[in-house]
């Protein structure tokens, strides 16, 4: 039994630019705060405290992406040789940078996080992190990979597609990766205030309202977005609540996650499978029979109602969905 993965180039380069994006915007708002907080120091104590305390978080959030942009610089210069490379195999373990027994390992323990990955602990009170990004897979094909060695808890795992013997295909709401979404984007609500706030304040207390309001308001602008988001985030992962967060396939109809209306597969047209950054299946429910539509005996009548599948609503890939529809209904694949 071996497994080993190679550490993605193209993804730890996208990785790097957009930390050295995030770095462009936290260095100058570092400076320019280290710098109101000099300037607040001669006119009030409070002023320059509360304007340092903005300071303190931009200069923590510019220094972790500094030794983010340093440790991704180092992975790239590993996944040029050998030292890229995480293997296992039947005696332990080997990341590129620290090796391991399997008799040492106390446990493994998988994290469904934004940034989804293993973590290793060993009897001797260390800890390896195996990031899954990084080596271009999806934590689910991690954890097939140390199985084999040892049972690895993953409390977040999600429902396996299922198949009966009818010929019912059922594909389980897949959470983790909308909450993982909206945790990231329910901590920049509070981040964001949290930074701009006490800067506001500290200029309105060393007399300069006005330029306090002023850097309120993209701050404003920032939370409605980050809000937005978590609210759509929201209605996604409600499609999951009450059982209705499956997406059923039977000989006769489907049941399209959230609801409980069985479609007839002859009310189903234009299905399509798009691949991309986004891989989905797309489609319109439609009704097919113009007598039917004129008679109002069709639910569907005069109505087209576009749905789109993402790969990432349900614990497969997006061929598996597009082969269970192809049993009842043209697929056509467009990249």
């Amino acid at each position: 039994m071996s497994a080993q993965f190679a550490l993605d180039s193209a993804v730890l380069h996208r990785q790097r630019r957009v930390i050295l994006l995030a770095l462009i915007s936290y260095l100058p708002g570092a400076a320019i705060l280290i710098g109101l907080t000099a300037w607040a120091a001669a006119r009030g104590t409070a002023a320059a405290i509360l304007i340092g305390l903005s300071a303190v978080q931009v200069c923590y959030f510019a220094l972790m992406c500094v030794y983010q942009a340093i440790e991704t610089q180092r992975m790239l210069r590993r996944a040029a040789g050998p030292a890229g490379h995480l293997t296992l195999t039947a005696t332990g373990a080997d990341d590129g940078q620290r090796s391991w027994d399997w008799a040492g390992v106390e446990r493994v323990r998988a994290y469904r996080t934004s940034v989804p990955h293993l973590r290793v602990y060993l009897r001797t009170r260390r800890r390896v992190v195996c990031r899954s990004t990084i080596y271009g897979v999806g934590i689910d094909e991690l954890i097939s990979a140390f199985e084999p060695f040892g049972p690895v808890a993953d409390p977040d795992r999600p429902l396996a597609p299922a198949r009966d013997a009818a010929g019912t295909t059922t594909f389980f709401f897949n959470h983790w990766q909308l909450a993982a979404r909206r945790r990231r984007n329910l901590r920049s609500c509070w981040q964001i205030p949290l930074i701009a706030v006490p800067v506001a304040v500290g200029l309105g207390l060393a007399g300069y309202w006005p330029v306090g309001a002023a850097v309120l308001v993209p701050a404003a602008v920032l939370i409605s977005i980050t809000a937005r988001r978590v609210r759509a985030m929201d209605r996604l992962l409600a499609l999951g609540k009450n059982g209705q967060g499956r997406l059923l396939l039977t000989a006769g109809n489907l049941t399209l996650a959230g609801t409980d209306v069985a479609i007839p597969w002859s009310h189903v047209q234009d299905a399509v499978l798009v691949r991309g950054a986004e891989p989905r299946v797309t489609g319109v429910i439609s009704c097919p029979d113009p007598a039917h539509q004129r008679d109002g005996r069709c639910r569907f009548a005069d109505r087209r109602i576009s749905f789109s599948i993402g790969a990432r609503m349900y614990a497969t890939t997006i061929d598996d969905v597009a082969a269970a529809f192809g049993e009842h209904v043209p697929v056509v694949a467009h990249n």
